[in-house]
């Protein structure tokens, strides 16, 4: 079990950059402002790799959702940044 994020919206991404392949899918999460920032307002979104380009989609559809909705996000922290391994539905209350 993760974190309940609203996700704002899943992209599959696949290329290749500076020579360099890449093939991930993109999901935009709803993430609150530091606290410490006293004048921010509203929400700011972060985005996430999921999977690669195919498979990251095929479990998100999997799900039967709708984006934007709120679901159960497991995110890691990687080398470069943060990854998301899990996205399941949240527990029923």
């Amino acid at each position: 079990m993760g974190t309940i994020m609203r996700v704002l919206g899943a992209e599959p991404s696949k290329g290749e950059f500076e020579g360099r392949p890449y093939d991930n899918t993109k999901i935009h999460c709803e993430v609150p402002f530091s606290k410490k920032k006293s004048e921010a307002m509203g929400v700011a979104a972060e985005t996430y790799n999921f999977g690669d380009s195919v498979q990251g989609m095929a479990k998100i559809r999997a799900l039967g959702v709708t984006l934007p909705c709120s679901l159960d996000v497991e995110i890691i922290p990687i080398q470069n940044g943060m990854e998301v391994i899990n996205i399941s539905l949240p527990p029923k209350k």
